[in-house]
């Protein structure tokens, strides 16, 4: 049997995961373009924040500064914040800010809550039980700072408002509303009030704005949330870049705009893959959203083809208060019901996209009936082992099986989606 190893989930699964195939199917490996780089060394790390771009360097920042917070990105998102949470607090501590005037928010927008077990991955225990940190709510503890030039009226967490040096730490990717994910984006919508989210993701595009995935020089979404970045007072961000083990390969810190334009065109060359077209079979690796992670995989299969989807996510499917769903046939301010796959007419086939085979779904954990039309597709087969998923296929595939693997699918673009406008 041939072997190609995968990494599902570096927060809830533990080590790679080795796909097998026989050996007479034809298998490729489709990396994006930075999978196999090494990782930064710790001095490197130091390095990177200690020189920022666009602006003083934290040290400098934080002179005479009283009251800091530190924003991070929730676990919807694969940035593993510990890894550079220890720099920036001595980075703090040293220029006088002790850990009793430091605290970190979890920027979650409309995103559902987080408990310790996930607090503690994402900033690491030792953090967790020195510094105090606080999940967003969209709807409770927020200031008005009034309405940015497109008319959003902001509302943003009031522990953040309560400081004099903010620092964000995320990660960049592609993104369908503000271009390049990262950022600004920290603020809108990390920590800003439900209608705020809402304005910007629905109202600004029913006013004739633009948005688009990569496109960062004519999109009012990306503006409104740097012009919310900029009301708000961000100081210093730090925007992390992977490889296909989910291990730390570049950071762009400093100004939110100059670093974050920086950080987009380096995601723009190093998530970038090429596709294997008409392949029989096309596996992807969801991880970390899981729904609609597989926009390659639909462009790469036959029309009679089959897709895997690795979704190896303990927390499930990312709990949306704007766009998901809360009952039989509604959901949050933006949920569109004509979603669901249940309102397809009878005989009729909800594929999204997909071919007539629907996806198979390998997830060893218990999944949610409540939220499979997430999937697009009302043609799911779910296993809870890779062993399971490849005698599906045996029973539809034989000798000369043509099938690509998308490694990190939920980051990987084409060259021609990353090209940045």
């Amino acid at each position: 049997m041939q072997k190609f190893r995968v990494y599902p989930n570096h927060f809830f699964y533990d080590g790679p995961l080795d796909l097998t195939f026989p050996d007479d199917w034809d298998v490729e490996m489709c990396k994006m373009a930075c999978h196999d780089e090494e990782a930064l060394t710790p001095d490197e790390i130091q390095n990177k924040i200690s020189n920022p771009i666009g602006t003083k360097p934290l040290s400098k920042l934080a002179r005479n500064r009283k009251e800091a917070v530190i924003m991070v990105d929730d676990m919807s998102r694969i940035t593993k914040a510990g890894l550079t949470l220890p720099y920036v607090l001595r980075e703090l501590n040293d220029s006088g800010i002790s850990d009793e005037h430091i605290r970190i928010i979890v920027s979650c927008g409309s995103h559902g809550h987080h408990w310790l077990e996930h607090l503690a991955k994402k900033v690491g225990g030792d953090i967790l039980e020195r510094i105090n940190v606080f999940t967003h709510s969209p709807w409770m503890n927020l200031v008005k700072l009034g309405k940015t030039s497109r008319g959003n009226t902001l509302k943003v967490n009031k522990e953040v408002m309560a400081c004099d040096l903010k620092i964000s730490i995320g990660s960049i990717d592609a993104h369908g509303s503000a271009g390049y994910s990262g950022g600004a984006k920290m603020i809108i919508p990390g920590i800003s009030g439900i209608d705020t989210i809402c304005y910007m993701h629905k109202t600004i595009r029913e006013k004739g704005g633009k948005a688009g995935i990569s496109n960062l020089s004519a999109n009012d979404c990306r503006a409104d949330m740097e012009e919310a970045a900029r009301m708000v007072g961000l100081d210093y961000v730090i925007d992390a870049v992977w490889n296909g083990g989910y291990e730390l390969i570049d950071l762009f810190c400093g100004d939110f705009i100059q670093a974050h334009r920086a950080g987009s065109e380096r995601v723009s060359k190093a998530y970038a893959t090429e596709l294997r077209k008409e392949v029989d079979v096309s596996v992807s690796n969801v991880y970390s959203i899981g729904y609609a992670q597989y926009s390659l995989s639909k462009m790469s299969v036959k029309t009679d083809g089959d897709i895997v989807a690795l979704n190896f996510n303990a927390m499930g499917m990312l709990i949306h208060r704007t766009f998901g769903r809360w009952g039989t046939d509604y959901g949050g301010p933006l949920f569109r019901p004509g979603s669901l796959t249940n309102s397809v007419s009878e005989g009729e086939s909800a594929t999204g996209g997909l071919n007539a085979n629907g996806i198979v779904v390998v997830n060893p954990f218990p999944h949610s009936k409540s939220q499979e039309w997430r999937w697009q597709t009302d043609k799911i087969q779910w296993v809870k082992t890779w062993e399971a998923a490849l005698e599906k296929l045996a029973e539809r595939h034989g000798k000369g099986t043509k099938v690509a693997i998308y490694p990190t699918e939920g980051h990987q673009r084409t060259i021609e989606q990353l090209r940045i406008r």
